[in-house]
């Protein structure tokens, strides 16, 4: 069986939670309401996190339809071409590094 990991998204109400070491495992539990996603000693939506499996030895992310934009940080042009310096974003960010615009 995948084992499957997430990391609490940076517009998410509960990204205070998440821990030093990204992702974090989880299961999807049967449930009546939409927090689904257990892990980290708490239930999250999964509107909330990011999903992963592990890929080699890294992750790969799973949920990539409900991905928001990155913020512009003011460096990157904002109109959907590369950005050709080091993006703040993903600094602060290491669990979503390498995801596209």
């Amino acid at each position: 069986m995948t084992e499957l990991f997430a990391a609490i998204r940076e517009d998410s109400k509960y990204a205070y939670q998440n821990p030093k070491a990204l992702p974090f495992p989880v299961k999807i539990i049967d449930t009546t309401d939409a927090y689904r996603v257990k892990g980290n000693g708490e239930q999250y939506r999964l509107d909330d996190v990011y999903l992963f499996v592990q890929s080699g030895r890294g992750y790969q992310q799973i949920n990539k339809e409900i991905i928001k934009p990155f913020p512009n940080c003011g460096v990157c042009p904002g109109d959907g071409t590369m950005c050709k310096t080091t993006c703040q974003f993903e600094q602060q960010n290491p669990h979503v590094r390498g995801r596209k615009q």
